[in-house]
């Protein structure tokens, strides 16, 4: 037994003896492997005054002058063809209206590309963007904006080729407009991560200034009745606000997030289940105002806030007995969410838009 015991001490030291000499007498450190991951911006209360943009449609331009208790008033604005920037369409011809009405304002430009088809050319086509960006900057500076929003809105499938070409074109226009001395914002969808829709957030945020999430439109004209963009009930919804807002903060820091919201809503006509029949009708802010709001004439008709969501909803019977659900975003619905983002690091909201309310 105690030669066996003095073989085992035996084995043992020589070992001791082999790591000794492996590490060179230093001692072995041992630590857990800790997957990488992007860092979430800290959820903090935004101090100090909060930042508001107001957009101002062309066909929204009245006599007046425009609204001076907001920081920038963006104009929306001129749009491209296959050619360039159309100097022929109204938006255009009407930017001596909105100067002239936005005085003491600082203002900002929109590029709108909303068409499908002018912005398919346009991702392939370098020289087609190069004008683009070029005459947009003349026009910015011709009319003494401070800066760029370019609204491309593109619903084609998230391909990685899709997804560059948009970042590329984004990355260009910024760096193009910063060589101006202006600032540079895009707009994106505020669905962007729920539908994947081909933007590359992370890219974009980079060379942009700021980042122009559109809280809007999350249910549909052509699809069925619901709130405009939630606060909260994803459960129920399939996605909120409050789901956006980490989507974004996972790709970008919440500083250079302003989230839009829509001053509207649209009037389904629904069957006995809730199921929409037809596309609805959109209404401003001031249009259901004056048709429910100040004495509502139709059957039935029930008005409530829907506290999940925290917008408005009317249910109704017209005079042909069909039945019908309004979901509209208010000025409350608004401050509810603005506060909500204030305790994520986000200060700054746009509205859409002027005319509307």
């Amino acid at each position: 037994m105690k030669h066996l015991i003095a073989v085992i001490l035996g084995i043992l030291c020589l070992v001791g003896i082999y790591f000794f000499v492996q590490y060179n007498s230093q001692p072995l450190s041992f630590s857990m492997y800790t997957p990488s991951v992007t860092p979430t911006p800290s959820r903090t209360i935004v101090q100090g005054k909060p930042q508001k943009l107001l957009f101002v449609p062309y066909w929204g331009l009245t006599s007046q002058k425009l609204p001076s208790d907001y920081d920038q008033l963006v104009y929306f604005g001129i749009t491209a063809n296959t050619q360039g920037i159309d100097t022929q369409e109204d938006g255009y011809k009407d930017l001596n209206v909105f100067v002239k009405r936005a005085t003491n304002n600082k203002t900002l430009l929109t590029v709108r590309m909303i068409d499908p088809t002018v912005n398919g050319r346009v991702l392939q086509d370098k020289n087609l963007q190069n004008a683009i960006i070029a005459e947009s900057l003349q026009t910015a500076n011709k009319y003494g904006f401070s800066g760029i929003v370019l609204d491309f809105e593109y619903n084609a499938l998230a391909f990685d080729s899709v997804i560059k070409s948009i970042s590329t074109f984004s990355t260009n226009f910024a760096k193009a407009t910063h060589g101006e001395d202006l600032t540079f914002y895009q707009s994106v969808y505020g669905d962007t991560f729920y539908r994947l829709r081909p933007y590359d957030v992370g890219t974009i945020a980079k060379n942009a200034d700021g980042i122009i999430v559109l809280a809007y439109d999350f249910h549909k004209a052509n699809g069925d009745a619901g709130p405009g963009f939630p606060l909260s009930g994803k459960e129920t919804q399939g996605y909120d606000l409050k789901s956006m807002v980490d989507d974004f903060a996972k790709k970008m820091p919440t500083q250079k997030m302003i989230i839009a919201f829509g001053l509207y809503g649209y009037d389904w006509q629904v069957d006995k289940t809730g199921h929409s029949q037809g596309s609805a009708t959109p209404l401003s802010d001031l249009q259901i105002q004056q048709k429910f709001l100040a004495n509502c004439p139709f059957s039935g008709c029930r008005i409530k806030r829907d506290i999940m969501s925290a917008e408005m909803t009317i249910t109704y019977t017209d005079t042909q007995k069909n039945k019908h659900d309004v979901w509209f975003e208010d000025m409350q619905s608004v401050a509810e969410k603005s506060q909500y983002l204030k305790t994520q690091g986000i200060n700054a909201t746009a509205l859409w838009a002027y005319s509307y309310f």
